[in-house]
């Protein structure tokens, strides 16, 4: 069910990318890496590393469309 998705991502994405939280408004590049690395790890070591490959992958897709 798309709808209760987007519901619990959202809720997701609400819990561990408050700006209380990060130190700062959260980026687009911020809820692609904590949809992909998960939200307990944000600023571990490692996290950006781990992640990096997806974030490129989707500003790929986003700027290029492919």
């Amino acid at each position: 069910n798309s709808a209760a998705s987007y519901v619990i991502f959202r809720c997701y994405m609400a819990r561990y990318l408050r700006e209380s939280r990060i130190g700062r408004v959260p980026t687009v590049e911020d809820i692609l890496r904590t949809h992909n690395g998960g939200g307990s790890r944000f600023d571990k070591e490692g996290w950006k590393k781990d992640t990096e490959e997806y974030v490129e992958r989707a500003r790929r897709k986003l700027i290029l469309g492919v």
